[in-house]
């Protein structure tokens, strides 16, 4: 017996190995699944900031498309991003703003269009990297470069918008005074062009009527004009 004892000195039995083989290869799959929870949250984290910023964005569209002359503005800011928001509340996670960087662009159509760069992160590095883009270069660089939680809104084509549906508005409303025309051989007078405007509706986009003048039977003109004072106007013209 004393033999069999000093022979497994310093040495581990079977069964102890196999002990700190199990708990090694437990702990080694416990950091394994703790480092892929880790993985999955931060997935998770960005993509819904990516989905509260594309929100915001799509915010912004919506409360220009959306405008009356009376709630009409140019101004694009984090306050009128979050108001027409279905899913982001203009905070982070961490409870600070959103970033939002707004520089203006260019001219179009009478109106100095905004460009936006919207950053949802909590990422300090992130957010002072996209309040330090001044450029509408850099904003663009930035925007296509970078796959955070970073979205770019450019006002242009929502404005274009606008116009052009007004526009087929306008024409709309042309095509029924050239019919008038056509059963009359004159343009109507300005009663009875309110009589066709109450039978038509047709109107811009932000709601407003359009205005008709008569300059005789043969020529008259019809336009509107943007709450910005940009005006189309349409040159109804019998004189062949």
């Amino acid at each position: 017996m004393i033999k069999i004892t000093m022979n497994q000195k310093g040495a581990f039995s079977p069964f102890i190995f196999g002990m700190l083989f199990a708990l090694s290869a437990f702990s080694t799959m416990a950091a394994y699944w703790a480092q892929k929870d880790l993985i999955d949250m931060e997935k998770k984290k960005v993509e819904r900031q990516k989905k509260e910023a594309k929100d915001l964005r799509e915010s912004l569209e919506n409360a220009i498309l959306t405008e009356t002359t009376a709630t009409y503005s140019e101004s694009l800011t984090l306050g009128r991003a979050k108001s027409a928001a279905t899913l982001s509340t203009g905070k982070t996670r961490g409870g600070s703003d959103i970033t939002l960087n707004a520089l203006q662009a260019n001219v179009a159509l009478g109106i100095s269009n905004t460009r936006v760069l919207i950053a949802t992160s909590d990422d300090a590095m992130l957010k002072a990297d996209v309040s330090a883009v001044n450029s509408i270069g850099g904003q663009s660089t930035y925007s296509v470069a970078n796959n955070e939680a970073v979205e770019f809104y450019d006002s242009q084509a929502a404005r274009t918008r606008q116009v052009e549906l007004s526009l087929e508005q306008l024409n709309a409303e042309a095509a029924q005074l050239y019919s008038f025309y056509e059963a009359n051989t004159r343009f109507p007078d300005a009663s009875e062009y309110a009589d066709i405007n109450t039978m038509t509706g047709f109107k811009d986009v932000w709601g407003d009527d359009f205005t008709y003048v008569r300059s005789d039977n043969k020529t008259a003109t019809l336009a509107f004009t943007t709450p910005w004072g940009y005006t189309q106007t349409i040159n109804l013209d019998m004189n062949f």
